[in-house]
């Protein structure tokens, strides 16, 4: 039996996942949404729940980063695909660069993630709709 779908955070500033949390609820987040402190306790929600419907990701964190997942990730033929949205403090045109050139990665916003941001994201991948449904009032 397949998994219910989610979606991902990956960042190991448990504020920031606090206020992620709110605004893809404000935005109306219909499916579970998973936090990962780092990319190692991604894997293993990845391995325990199946691939998200999408991630949002942080490049800098300790454990695993951002970039080590991303080259774990590709190397796992057996997981399928899906988009992964870069959110980073990062704003070296190198790890931009770098971040985008992994097939799976979609886009690439500096942080703070914001409601208008995430308002964005569901207008430019029409494929993350299906994981909300009508949006909040804050």
């Amino acid at each position: 039996m397949a998994e219910a779908p989610y979606v991902l955070v990956v960042d190991d500033d448990e504020a920031y996942n606090y206020l992620t949390d709110r605004i893809l609820k404000r935005s109306g987040l219909s499916v579970e949404l998973k936090i990962a402190m780092d990319g190692l306790e991604a894997r293993e929600c990845i391995r325990d729940h199946g691939a998200p419907a999408f991630a949002f990701l942080d490049l800098r964190m300790p454990v695993l980063d951002g970039f080590s997942l991303l080259e774990q990730l590709a190397e796992e033929e057996h997981l399928p695909d899906f988009p992964v949205v870069v959110v980073t403090s990062s704003t070296l045109d190198e790890d931009r660069a770098r971040a985008l050139e992994f097939p799976v990665v979609v886009d690439y916003v500096e942080k703070p993630l914001t409601n208008d941001g995430v308002r964005d994201l569901r207008d430019k991948f029409l494929s993350l709709n299906h994981c909300f449904g009508a949006e909040t009032n804050p």
